[in-house]
């Protein structure tokens, strides 16, 4: 087996094992047309610690927002011009996630959670391509 055909089956297999461990926990969910006394509420659960996107575009009012779980509790009043994105870190566990809109025209929502991929799968992946790599760089000597 050349090493072209060799380091492209070990990326995909490195690409797929992260794929399958970090897809487990992520959650995604949206909204539109968003107007005066408009709600949505939303219950989810994260299998391990996450990052969390909440984005709210193309709109102007007056907004509250809150995220109930096993982490931080986030409860806030916004007031909003034009958009907003929020970002921060979720741990495991079960959560409420509720969105109204006091006083608005019209506009989009999206909450989105990624998972953080464990130090110790990246490590494992590190070191196996890095023993590849040296496999590679001997086989290439010895030739």
């Amino acid at each position: 087996m050349n090493i072209s055909k060799m380091f492209k089956s070990v990326l995909a297999g490195a690409v797929l094992s992260i794929a399958v461990s970090t897809n487990a926990s992520a959650v995604s969910f949206s909204g539109s047309n968003l107007d005066a006394d408009w709600s949505d509420v939303k219950t989810f659960t994260l299998a391990g610690p996450s990052f969390y996107t909440l984005a709210l575009s193309g709109i102007e009012g007056l907004f509250s927002l809150k995220l109930i779980g096993t982490g931080p509790v986030i409860s806030e009043d916004l007031e909003i011009t034009d958009s907003v994105l929020k970002t921060g870190t979720l741990v495991a566990g079960k959560y409420k996630f509720s969105l109204l809109v006091t006083d608005s025209d019209s506009g989009a929502y999206s909450f989105v959670t990624s998972p953080v991929p464990e130090a110790s799968t990246l490590g494992m992946m590190v070191a196996g391509l890095g023993m590849m790599g040296f496999v590679a760089v001997r086989r290439r000597e010895d030739v």
